[in-house]
């Protein structure tokens, strides 16, 4: 269960099993906690990365979308699913944002009848 900041909601996050293994690992390392926590922690890692990478222009808000992006481009999950996941009070945000890649899928399901007849 994660505590959010935007409107002090409550929401469950499921994770994958490489996350899991990396939290079992601190864990067994005696750790209390992964990494000490402070306001801004994670936009500041997330930066430092992408310019090790040379990624220019990139933010949280890429990482974000770069997520639902592929959930949504892989069929891994639903548009009602990464709207959950991504924490969006309303299924509207994420059709928002999300919309190109709807169509795309579209194409492709009708493309897929080809295979299928």
């Amino acid at each position: 269960m994660i505590h959010g900041l935007k409107g002090e909601n409550n929401r469950y996050i499921p994770m994958n099993n490489t996350l899991f293994n990396i939290l079992q690992d601190i864990k067994q390392e005696n750790h209390s906690c992964p990494f000490i926590y402070k306001p801004d922690f994670v936009s500041h890692k997330i930066a430092k990365y992408y310019k090790l990478a040379g990624i220019e222009g990139a933010n949280l808000h890429s990482l974000r979308k770069t997520f639902g992006s592929l959930l949504l481009q892989n069929n891994k999950a639903d548009l009602y699913t990464v709207s959950r996941l991504l924490g969006h009070k309303s299924i509207k945000t994420t059709e928002k944002y999300y919309v190109d890649l709807l169509d795309e899928n579209y194409r492709d399901s009708v493309n897929g009848l080809d295979e299928l007849i």
